[in-house]
């Protein structure tokens, strides 16, 4: 979509405040103001316009349209170079509103202003001077200021590399905490291309330490393109991406092993990591169980040339969910021709059977083992498990005392030992008791007594609490 009738050279973008819309901003051209665009799912909104600054101006050859436009990666700063006026500004930028102010000028000593960007922590900016007309004698500079030193950001800058034939053109953070440099030779037309592209390889440290195209004490021209072209630019991205700390961890989940790795571990001659909880590591990707689940601000310090540089991170190690099936049973008991639910509890982000169910609760009229794994809003997991086993009670509807068999005793088997506590009674067709027992190991013989049809009454407690009441007739054969 087309912005304004009429920009500078100059894009770029910065999450919103809330972390899901975008501000995109331009710089128009002919005034001082800067227009930022709202990008939301329903589009464009209208533009929050700030004037502050240095006017964009026309000249001979409209070279004050060119010149890189930033944002800090943490999105609160912003910063410009205007390459007709060989200036820089940076200025604040307000993420939750949109404007922009308190506008720190250069004097217009940096000539040929044009490439700008932020090191990852947001407190180095580089600059890049380049002379694109093939005015001699010229040299191309790379600069570091530092943005901690305020207003006076721009004054005794770090000189990184001036050359003379080769050109340093656009600049680019990457996702590696690396500022990618692109680089042209000078003898020709920066179109005509260069076989490297030029690395700051460390942009958090101050002054040289920050390892423009030096790699373990050793100088080179960066990285060969192996038969590509490096020339003027590099694309623009959303700054926002490029927020990164300095090491990052995966598998933060109570009982989890944690793995840390370092985001750039280039010109790290030893690390020492601080875990929080009075534990320590001095590998350069280490690996660490927490004991706890709570909050634990992790350090990591990386050497080089005997000088430490230390950065933090709050690492947070997340309780486990606590699925309860059927509210911690460990067993149930499945009556015959019945279906027990299971139910693994309320609350939990995701929920997976391991008959394949995703639902909170499966039913079931089968014996086995069930289990089920739950994870919560922080992808954490933990599974329960539950065992259905089936219940039967044998129970005879006949005897023959005076036989030799199985069927001399009235007695009632517990098949898959489920009975606990037992109580049985026998009554004859008048409701007088005959026999009683509280043990369902022992039957009733019917000893001295005539063949009849009797009545019983049963109560059995299972293994689960579950009580089984029970009552029916049995014949007595003689």
């Amino acid at each position: 979509m087309p912005l304004l009738p009429s920009i500078s050279e100059k894009i770029t973008a910065i999450k919103h405040e809330n972390g899901k819309d975008f501000w995109i901003i331009v710089h128009e051209w002919g005034s001082k103001k800067f227009f930022v665009y709202l990008l939301t799912e329903d589009g464009l909104e209208q533009p929050v316009i700030s004037e502050t600054g240095t006017e964009h101006t026309e000249d001979n050859f409209n070279n004050n349209a060119i010149g890189y436009l930033k944002a800090s990666p943490d999105g609160c700063r912003l910063a410009q170079a205007i390459y007709g006026k060989g200036i820089i500004e940076l200025f604040d930028f307000n993420k939750a509103t949109g404007e922009i102010t308190n506008a720190i000028t250069s004097n217009p000593v940096f000539t040929g202003a044009y490439g700008i960007e932020f090191s990852s922590d947001s407190k180095m900016l580089y600059l890049s001077t380049n002379d694109f007309v093939l005015q001699f004698p010229f040299n191309s500079i790379l600069y570091q200021f530092n943005t901690d030193n305020g207003s006076s950001v721009f004054d005794n800058p770090t000189v990184l590399a001036s050359d003379s034939i080769i050109d340093y053109l656009g600049l680019q953070l990457a996702a590696d905490g690396k500022i990618y440099v692109a680089t042209s030779i000078r003898e020709h037309l920066p179109l005509d291309g260069y076989d490297y592209i030029g690395v700051i390889n460390n942009p958090t440290r101050i002054g040289s330490t920050c390892n423009f195209n030096n790699i373990n004490h050793q100088s080179n021209n960066g990285i060969f393109l192996n038969g590509g072209k490096c020339r003027i630019g590099l694309p623009s991205f959303v700054q926002s991406y490029f927020y990164i700390p300095k090491f990052t961890y995966i598998s933060n989940c109570f009982n989890d092993t944690t793995q840390f790795n370092m985001v750039n571990n280039t010109n790290v001659d030893a690390v020492f990591w601080d875990f929080g909880d009075s534990t320590s590591s001095t590998e350069i990707n280490p690996y660490h169980r927490f004991r706890q689940a709570k909050d634990y601000y992790v350090k990591l310090t990386d050497y080089y040339n005997g000088i430490g540089y230390t950065d933090s991170l709050l690492v947070i190690i997340n309780n486990l969910p606590k699925p309860s099936i059927n509210n911690g049973k460990d067993t149930l008991i499945l009556l015959p021709n019945s279906i027990i639910t299971l139910d693994a509890g309320v609350g939990f982000k995701d929920y997976l059977w391991n008959n394949g169910s995703t639902n909170q609760t499966i039913q079931v009229n089968n014996e086995g083992l069930y289990y089920v794994t739950v994870s919560n809003e922080n992808c954490c997991e933990k599974t329960d498990s539950i065992y259905v086993q089936r219940f039967e009670l044998i129970i005879p509807s006949a005897f023959v005392p005076k036989s030799s068999g199985k069927d001399r005793e009235f007695k009632v088997i517990d098949f898959y030992h489920n009975v606990k506590d037992f109580k049985i009674s026998i009554f004859n067709r008048l409701g007088k008791l005959v026999y009683k027992s509280d043990d369902i190991t022992k039957g009733w013989d019917g000893n001295n007594y005539a063949s009849d049809v009797f009545y019983y009454k049963l109560t059995a407690i299972l293994s689960n609490g579950q009580e089984i009441n029970k009552d029916g007739n049995i014949t007595l054969i003689n």
